[in-house]
C-alpha cells in the first residue's frame, strides 16, 4: 500500500480531506460519517493502481456531495434564524415557513422561502398598523353607535384569524377590509372645535409697547360670560384662572426716527402661547414679526405672525387724537387632533382701524380706544381618511373692541399703566381683559 501511496499522490490527500471534513462538520449525520470512515478504510487496504485511482475518485465525489449537503443544511439554519427574527409574523406563520425551509432541496428554494417570509412580514406590518387605526377609532367617542358596532364586528373577525397561518393574500384581504370600512365611518368633527378655538389667536397688543425702552406687563383675561356666571354662582374668582399672561421686552433707538426691539410673550387665555419676536418703528410706521408656539392638551401648533400699522398723532392742547390703520397676517400650521383628524394649516388676514383718544393731566394720561377689525381667518377640521367629512369654522368677519386705560409717568422716567379691554364679534362672543404694566424710558 505504501508503494501505491507514493505512486498515486492523490490518495493521501484524499484521506486527509476526509479527516478534515469530519473534524470541520461536527453535526455530520452518523450515516454519512460512517460512509466516509468506510471509504477511508477501503483506501488503506492493499489496492492496485487502478483500484486506488477509482477509490480516490469515489472519495472526491462523496466529499463534494456531502459538502453541498452540509452547505444546504447551514443555509437552512440561517434561513430559519432570519424567519424567527421577523417581528410581525405570528408563531403559526413562522412554523409553516420553517417547515418549507426544511423541505427545500436546494439553495434557490431556501432563498425563495426567505423572500416569501419577508413579503408576508411586510403585509403583516401593514395589517397591524391598520388594526391600530381600527382600535383607535373604536375608542373614539365621536363616532355613531352603529358605526362603532361595525368596527367592533370587524375587529372580532380579525382577532379570530390574526394568530393563524395566514397567507399573504389573506393578510392583504383583511387589511383592505379595514381600510374600506375606515373610509366610510365618519367622525363627528364638531367635537374638536375646542382645539380650533384654542389655536385661534389675534392678540397684537405687543405693538403698543414699541415706544417703551423696557417694559413688563401682566395681562388678565377671561370670558365676560364666565366671569358673570361665577359671580351669579357665588364662586370665588381664582387668580390663576384669570391671569392671561405676561409680556416683556425692550426697544432701542438706533438712529433718529428708527427704533428696533425684541420681546417675549406668554399667554394662557385658552391655550398656552409662547412667543419670541422683534419689532420696528420708523416715524409713523411700526410693526412686529414673531414666532409663536401654542400648546393645548399635548397638541402643538406652530405660528408665524406679521403685523404692520400706520398711525398719526394730532395734538389739541391736552387732547391727543391718534387714528390707526393696521394689517395682521398669520400662518398657522396643521395640527393632528386625533387618529385621522386634523386641523388644517391656514393663512389669516385681518385689517384693523382704531382711534386713540387721550387726555393729558400733568404726568398722567387717560385714554379710550375703539377698534374695528375685519378680514378672513377661518379654520377647517377634516377627517383625513374620508374626503367629504370636514367641519369649517367661520370666524367673524367683523370684530370690535373698546379699550379704556390710564398711564402715569414718574420723574425718574418710570411709568405704570393699565387698561381694561372689552372685545366682541358678530357671533356674540364677548371677552373682557385687563392689563397692568411698568416701563422705563431713558
Amino acid at each position: 500500500m505504501k508503494i501505491n501511496c507514493i505512486a498515486i499522490e492523490d490518495e493521501p490527500l484524499a484521506l486527509k480531506k476526509i479527516n478534515e471534513f469530519i473534524t470541520n462538520n461536527p453535526t455530520l449525520d452518523t450515516g454519512d460519517k460512517a460512509i466516509l470512515e468506510g471509504l477511508k478504510n477501503d483506501a488503506e487496504t492493499n489496492l492496485n493502481k487502478d483500484e486506488v485511482i477509482a477509490k480516490v475518485a469515489e472519495i472526491k465525489d462523496k466529499l463534494t456531495e456531502l459538502t453541498d449537503k452540509e452547505t444546504l443544511k447551514s443555509n437552512k439554519e440561517k434561513a430559519k434564524t432570519k424567519i424567527e427574527a421577523l417581528t410581525d409574523l405570528n408563531d403559526a406563520q413562522k412554523a409553516a415557513l420553517k417547515d418549507e425551509v426544511e423541505n427545500a432541496t436546494d439553495e434557490t428554494m431556501v432563498n425563495n422561502v426567505v423572500d416569501k417570509a419577508n413579503e408576508l412580514d411586510n403585509a403583516m406590518t401593514e395589517l397591524k398598523s391598520e388594526i391600530t387605526k381600527l382600535e383607535n377609532l373604536i375608542k373614539n367617542p365621536n363616532i355613531k353607535l352603529t358605526d362603532k358596532t361595525k368596527l367592533e364586528d370587524l375587529k372580532n373577525k380579525i382577532d379570530s384569524k390574526k394568530d393563524t397561518n395566514l397567507t399573504k393574500v389573506e393578510v392583504e384581504g383583511l387589511t383592505k377590509e379595514i381600510q374600506d370600512l375606515l373610509k366610510i365611518v365618519k367622525i363627528d368633527l364638531k367635537k374638536y372645535t375646542k382645539y380650533a378655538d384654542a389655536f385661534y389667536y389675534t392678540d397684537t397688543t405687543i405693538a403698543d409697547r414699541v415706544n417703551e425702552n423696557t417694559f413688563f406687563d401682566v395681562n388678565f383675561s377671561k370670558s365676560l360670560v364666565n366671569v358673570l356666571q361665577d359671580i351669579v354662582d357665588g364662586k370665588k374668582l381664582d387668580g390663576a384662572n384669570i391671569i392671561g399672561g405676561i409680556q416683556l421686552g425692550g426697544n432701542y433707538e438706533v438712529k433718529k426716527d428708527l427704533v428696533l426691539g425684541g420681546f417675549a410673550e406668554y399667554q394662557n387665555k385658552v391655550a398656552h402661547n409662547i412667543a419670541l419676536g422683534m419689532n420696528v418703528k420708523y416715524k409713523d410706521f411700526l410693526g412686529f414679526t414673531r414666532y409663536r408656539i401654542a400648546l393645548k392638551d399635548s397638541k402643538v401648533n406652530h405660528n408665524i405672525d406679521v403685523y404692520a400699522r400706520y398711525s398719526k398723532v394730532f395734538n389739541f392742547d391736552k387732547v391727543e387724537l391718534e387714528p390707526k390703520v393696521a394689517l395682521y397676517l398669520t400662518y398657522s400650521s396643521k395640527v393632528k387632533l386625533d387618529e385621522n383628524v386634523e386641523l388644517k394649516a391656514r393663512v389669516g388676514v385681518l385689517g384693523e382701524t382704531a382711534l386713540l383718544v387721550a387726555y393729558n393731566i400733568d404726568r398722567a394720561k387717560i385714554y379710550v380706544e375703539p377698534k374695528l377689525a375685519f378680514g378672513y381667518n377661518n379654520q377647517n377640521i377634516v377627517q383625513t381618511n374620508v374626503k367629504d367629512n370636514e367641519h369649517k369654522i367661520v370666524r367673524s368677519y367683523v370684530d370690535y373692541s373698546l379699550r379704556l386705560g390710564a398711564k402715569y409717568k414718574f420723574a425718574n422716567n418710570v411709568s405704570i399703566d393699565g387698561d381694561i379691554n372689552i372685545k366682541g364679534d358678530m357671533n356674540r362672543n364677548i371677552k373682557m381683559g385687563a392689563r397692568i404694566g411698568a416701563a422705563y424710558s431713558w
